[in-house]
């Protein structure tokens, strides 16, 4: 049964004693009718006749309620519930409408007392709970959220699917991505065409591109295009061909959980990287990378640790060699979406003579924010931040810099099981005095980066995805050797397990 639905039962079995006149009496009872047919404007007409007839009615403030609620007005339904509760307190039905649309208008906190007082009638617990359930989910207190549901699902079975999927909804956002998926796949197979089996089949197709949490091992194969070849796994760094060329790329990894406590994982990582330049042999780079993944819920804030080591290979060579850590805070914002912080420090030591001018120290701070758009898979995430390198070699001076940076993307799902996300990020970077001997000479360097990124990813199976993307950068510097544009685009399979 729908939530109007039950709301309407609810309307025709209300009965008690009332104050009200016969003139509110019988405005009601037409604008019942007139709510029964549809006819929304009409009814809502002679509500507020039937209030204005006799203001200590409550049964027709609670209509008039009811039917603010249906057209969409919470502000004015949540004003027409209260005054129905300090007219009648013991009122479980309006306890229960009023609880509804202050979860509904974003204020779990203030609903729950209201729907704690309406699950005290069995007729109404399923409803109650269910909502509960919501409320508690959109407050960020999963294992509340979870008792509610569950209870909810075993009062009232008209509410076990949507219960079901709420119950995923929870899992999802408090990591447990097994769970998740078998909740998601029952509501499908239960009731694939309802608006929660739509929702459940759109978390499903993230989960299989994330395959996050627990054990897990990915890969991928690529054919890409770039129009100006360069040595840059790292920002900043000379060796820009100016040439264009193809290349195959080949990536696998994977992640192994260690330890898991009651509120603490450890993870061990790897990934492995090679790509291989159609002709210019010269700028094929490897990478080899373990990590450390620490998570530990402080209880509403999470904080993760990650800390990397890459070993590159230029064509056969010793390259390079850097090491990075990011102490990061999340702060979950309920159905907003959440907030991150974090800092990053990188060492990289060039095992080249002809790089070692760039050997030193990189330290950042920056902030995300990951908004959710009303529906799985729609998310959009700004960042901010700023960042500094230091060299620890003589001459490096050259290359030091002070950056700033800022970000923004969209992830939206489109039909056919496919999602596309569309990115820009604009970088400043302002050079140290040293760099005024770049042409022309006179000033120091300053360079300005913006970079475009789109991609299209289409699920073939629940493990394999194919994925086409196109990346454009344009950076402009007072620098003569340090201004280019590059566009790289790419056609893929991507595996994940």
């Amino acid at each position: 049964m729908t939530r109007s639905a039950v709301a309407m039962a609810l309307l025709l079995a209300l009965t008690g004693p009332t104050s009200a006149s016969e003139e509110s009496e019988a405005l009601s009872a037409r604008a019942l009718v007139e709510l029964n047919r549809g006819n929304d404007a009409a009814a809502m007409e002679l509500f507020d006749r039937a209030v204005a007839a006799d203001p200590g009615d409550a049964l027709a403030k609670f209509h008039r309620g009811v039917a603010s609620s249906k057209q969409g007005e919470s502000a004015k339904a949540i004003a027409d519930f209260e005054a129905t509760l300090a007219l009648r307190p013991d009122m479980d039905e309006a306890a229960l409408e009023l609880g509804i649309a202050l979860v509904e208008n974003g204020r779990p906190d203030e609903a729950r007392p209201r729907l704690e007082q309406a699950r005290g009638r069995p007729d109404l617990a399923g409803q109650a709970e269910f909502f509960l359930g919501i409320a508690e989910l959109r407050a960020g207190r999963y294992d509340e959220a979870r008792a509610s549901l569950e209870r909810a699902r075993a009062a009232d079975p008209a509410l076990a699917t949507s219960a079901r999927y709420y119950l995923g909804v929870v899992d999802y956002r408090s990591g447990n991505r097994v769970a998740a998926r078998e909740h998601f796949t029952e509501v499908v197979q239960q009731s694939p065409e309802s608006a929660v089996g739509r929702e459940a089949a759109s978390f499903l197709q993230i989960l299989r591109a994330d395959q996050g949490g627990g054990n897990r091992i990915y890969g991928g194969a690529s054919l890409q295009y770039d129009s100006n070849v360069a040595l840059a796994p790292e920002q900043g760094l000379p060796g820009i061909s100016g040439e264009s060329d193809g290349r195959a790329t080949l990536n696998a990894g994977g992640i192994y959980e260690v330890w898991r406590g009651e509120r603490t994982q450890v993870s061990l990582g790897y990934d492995f990287y090679q790509d291989l330049q159609f002709e210019l042999t010269e700028f094929n780079v490897q990478n080899h990378r373990p990590s450390l993944l620490v998570s530990t819920d402080f209880g509403g804030v999470r904080g993760v640790f990650i800390a990397n080591y890459d070993f590159y290979l230029l064509d056969t060579t010793r390259w390079l060699q850097s090491a990075s850590a990011t102490p990061m805070l999340i702060f979950p914002q309920g159905d907003i979406g959440r907030l991150e912080a974090y800092v990053h420090f990188q060492w990289r030591d060039y095992m080249q003579s002809r790089f070692d001018i760039l050997n030193g120290y990189n330290t950042a701070g920056g902030v995300r924010q990951v908004l959710t758009l009303g529906a799985p898979g729609r998310v959009l995430w700004g960042s901010f931040e700023v960042d500094s390198q230091d060299s620890d070699v003589s001459g490096g001076e050259l290359y030091e810099y002070n950056g700033i940076q800022g970000e923004v993307s969209l992830r939206w799902p489109l039909p056919w099981t496919t999602g596309g996300q569309l990115g820009y990020r604009f970088r400043r970077e302002d050079y140290n005095d040293a760099s005024t001997v770049f042409v022309p000479i006179g000033r120091s360097r300053l360079d300005y980066e913006h970079r475009i990124g789109a991609a299209l990813r289409k699920q073939l199976t629940d493990m394999i995805s194919l994925v086409a993307a196109w990346v454009g950068t344009w950076n402009e510097s007072n620098k003569d050797d340090f201004e280019y544009d590059r566009h790289i685009v790419s056609l893929g399979v991507e595996l994940r397990y």
